[in-house]
């Protein structure tokens, strides 16, 4: 389990569309010099900062999930990421992909004339404060100025607004049908295995005589329930599946044949999380339909499908009936949802493909490895401080335009 979590965060490292030739190696004459590229040099001071920031942030993010698999920061980072690099190997990594790609990025907005305007100059100053506020460690690690926080700031609301620039042609048209959403209801109906217990009312009324005519029974005797045979439980499932087929036809609501089948001693009555069926959940005529989703495609407004699907372990008493309704064959919402995603999947695929243009253009490329492995060596939290992380997942918010281009989802 622990390598599982190891192997997510170090995909969550090196996730940026940055190639992977990005590598160097060796030694420079220049100790401070942690990158050099386009006749540029990034410091050493610049690189303890990312990836001191970097390590804070995921630290912050994924704690619980760190304490979950039974980790310590320490552990977690000195530890293995599945290919021979530790993870704060990993992280270093990170880290320069994430500062050559805000250098590529500043250097485009210089050209195209895309500056910051007063109201963003004035958050990136206030978040001075703030950052040294949130990220006290990596402040501390990397005894951060605030002229370097400033800068950091600075730089990545500048690259936030190259990659709007970058993305600003995207398509936004939208094929009708292709977006199309269905929003379906329903129920799942599975037959009970064995007849429920019941207890005796605790109200009802009781006479001297009725009990003496109660037959002794053992404690044993009376915790006994009756089992259904299969054929009993498909016959079970099979008139339940009718009956609320006809109620969904009728229009009666779902919460109500819940309601209806709560105390039937012979199928379980259970809602669905109300969906949305795409042209994606048809399957071709002679097909296997391997999910409930498959049998909604074709229905109009208030039309209802039933359906019976088995597990591949599945007994012929444990098939699950469903039975579906579709309350609306052109939902507004779910298809607005559906375009917005497209149009973030292509804003992704635009700026992957004009990045890979500036990526091309860089010169004199090259990274002292070496120098920064001795220079920003792991700083773990003092005992003091807390080697356990929290055991509950964060709330977190999306991230500000300032810090859009290092977050993950920026740089895909």
């Amino acid at each position: 389990m622990k390598s599982n979590l190891k192997r997510m965060l170090a995909a969550l490292l090196a996730c940026l569309v940055m190639s992977a030739a990005f590598t160097g190696c060796g030694s420079s004459a220049n100790s401070s010099e942690a990158i050099v590229m386009n006749g540029w040099t990034i410091s050493m001071d610049e690189m303890k900062f990312y990836a001191y920031t970097i390590q804070d942030k995921i630290e912050e993010i994924y704690s619980w999930m760190i304490a979950y698999y039974g980790e310590t920061y320490d552990s977690f980072w000195k530890g293995d990421s599945g290919d021979g690099h530790s993870m704060w190997e990993e992280n270093l990594t990170f880290a320069v992909q994430q500062i050559v790609q805000t250098k590529l990025l500043n250097a485009y907005a210089q050209e195209h004339n895309i500056t910051l305007d007063e109201a963003e100059s004035i958050r990136v100053r206030n978040n001075i404060d703030a950052y040294r506020k949130d990220h006290a460690n990596s402040a501390k690690y990397a005894g951060a100025t605030d002229e370097m926080i400033s800068r950091y700031y600075t730089e990545n609301a500048l690259a936030y607004k190259a990659v709007l620039d970058l993305q600003k042609d995207v398509s936004t048209d939208f094929d009708y049908e292709t977006f199309r959403r269905k929003r379906i209801s329903g129920v799942s109906i599975t037959p009970r295995s064995v007849v429920p217990e019941t207890t005796p009312d605790p109200e009802a009324e009781t006479t001297t005589e009725a009990i003496t005519k109660i037959p002794e029974v053992s404690t044993e005797a009376q915790t006994e329930t009756q089992t259904y045979a299969e054929d009993e439980q498909k016959t079970a499932r099979e008139t339940a599946l009718k009956d609320i087929e006809q109620r969904l036809k009728n229009g009666e609501s779902v919460d109500d044949i819940v309601a209806a089948y709560k105390d039937d001693a012979t199928v379980i009555v259970t809602a669905l999380t109300t969906f949305a069926a795409s042209s994606a959940d048809e399957v071709e005529e002679g097909k296997e339909k391997s999910s409930y989703r498959n049998y909604v495609w074709g229905l109009s407004k208030g039309e209802v499908a039933t359906c019976e699907i088995a597990n591949s372990n599945s007994t012929a008493a444990q098939i699950i009936g469903y039975a579906l309704r579709c309350e609306d064959d052109d939902d507004a919402e779910y298809r607005k949802s559906a375009e917005d995603t497209e149009l973030e999947n292509r804003k992704t695929q635009m700026f992957q493909e004009k990045y890979q243009e500036l990526v091309k253009n860089i010169t004199g490329f090259h990274v002292y490895n070496d120098k920064i492995a001795a220079a920003v060596s792991y700083k773990g939290q003092t005992t003091e401080e807390t080697t356990q992380a929290p055991t509950e997942a964060p709330t977190t918010a999306e991230p500000t335009s300032e810090e859009a281009s290092t977050s993950p989802e920026a740089s895909k």
